[in-house]
């Protein structure tokens, strides 16, 4: 499997770095971890077949150290709510 490297934010949130290069050293991945402003936060490596099922709610994701990825309930229904808004907004200004 392809493995991937998993940041966990101080908020629980994540970001992913998936490798592009067969050789991605770990130079590689402290230079993009500096670029992106996350010197110093937790990593680990997963396979790529970890990660949920569906991306729609990968704003609700979240990670601890040594568990699984998961949606935070709260933040999800964040992104329904942010998503009916949008949607809600789009036909008013059709409307008019």
């Amino acid at each position: 499997m392809d493995k991937i490297k998993v940041i966990t934010k101080p908020d629980k949130s994540i970001s992913i770095i998936y490798p592009v290069k067969k050789n991605y050293k770990i130079e590689d991945f402290n230079r993009d971890m500096e670029k992106c402003g996350f010197t110093g936060l937790p990593f680990e490596d997963i396979d790529i077949s970890e990660l949920p099922a569906s991306r729609e709610f990968r704003k609700a994701w979240e990670k601890e150290p040594g568990k699984p990825i998961v949606e935070n309930q709260i933040k999800k229904d964040k992104v329904i709510s942010d998503k009916l808004k949008a949607e809600r907004q789009k036909a008013f200004l059709e409307a008019l």
